[in-house]
Parts: structure tokens; sequence; C-alpha cells
């Protein structure tokens, strides 16, 4: 028998077939960028909302000390799946808490020493980017930073 070339064109949409999967099936469940490790969410009696983005949606199973929750809610984007999840509300007792998504094909993702408690978001002008080094007392207020464990601070970058 005599050997036949296949279709170029049946070849090409194959391969951007196969590659298009092989790349899909390599990202990673994540969450949200400003969700991490350290983090302190609000206390009960709300209820916080954790999210983040997969590949292509499939079912994740979100997680809150090990205990599993209701699977994730799934809202499909353009390029990524977006998954959100309602934490049950949690009182703000100082305890660290870790927060872990996952699913089969894109493994888990987990963030750790989570607080909750209260969150103030402050704003303001030029005073807003004042440090405790330029306080007059700031050796004093550093010592006794000590003190308060439990207090967490976000900076958000400067734009101007």
């Amino acid at each position: 028998g005599s050997l036949r070339m296949a279709n170029p064109v049946l070849l090409a949409a194959l391969l951007v077939s196969t590659l298009h999967q092989a790349s899909s099936q390599t990202g990673t469940i994540r969450f949200a960028n400003y969700y991490g490790s350290h983090m302190v969410l609000q206390r009960a009696p709300k209820s916080a909302i954790v999210w983040g983005y997969i590949p292509v949606c499939e079912r994740v199973v979100v997680q809150f000390d090990e205990k599993s929750l209701a699977d994730a809610k799934l809202i499909p984007g353009t390029s990524e799946c977006q998954w959100k999840s309602v934490l049950p509300p949690t009182d703000g007792d100082g305890k660290a808490h870790v927060i872990t998504a996952s699913s089969t094909n894109y493994g888990k993702v987990s963030i750790s020493d989570v607080l909750f408690g209260d969150v103030w978001i402050c704003g303001g002008q030029s005073n807003m980017v004042f440090t405790v080094p330029q306080v007059y007392n700031s050796s004093e207020e550093i010592q006794k930073a000590a003190n308060y464990p439990n207090i967490r601070l976000f900076t958000v970058q400067r734009v101007t």
C-alpha cells in the first residue's frame, strides 16, 4: 500500500486544539490579587466573601479551617472563570484561620493566618503618607506595637 499525506488543514486544526487544551490545563486556581495570608476580613455578623479565578469553569470547593463549604459559585469570563464563596460569619476572636480553594484539574491554593475583626479603610490627602518614624514620639510608639500583634496594615501603592 501507499502512504497518503493527511489533510494539512485537519492536522493544523488538531494541533491548535491540542495546544489549547494543554495550555488551559497548565493554569492553576488562584485567589483574587488582594486576598493573601496575614489579612483581616470583616468579623461577624457580616459574612466575608472570597473569590478568585480558575482557567476553565469547573467545580471549586472552598474549605474554611478544613470544613468544606457549599460549592463556589462560578461566573464564566472571557479568558478565565471567576469563582466566589461566602464564608460563615466569624467572630473576631484573634484566632488565625486557613481558607483553601481547590478543583479537580487545577490544584489548590490556601491563604493562612487570616484574622477576622474590624476592617478600617483610611484615605486622605498628603497626611496619609505620614509614617510612624516621622511622629514626635516614634520610638515609644514603635515599642508599644508589640502589645498589638493582631493589627494588620495593608498599604496601597501611591499613584500620582
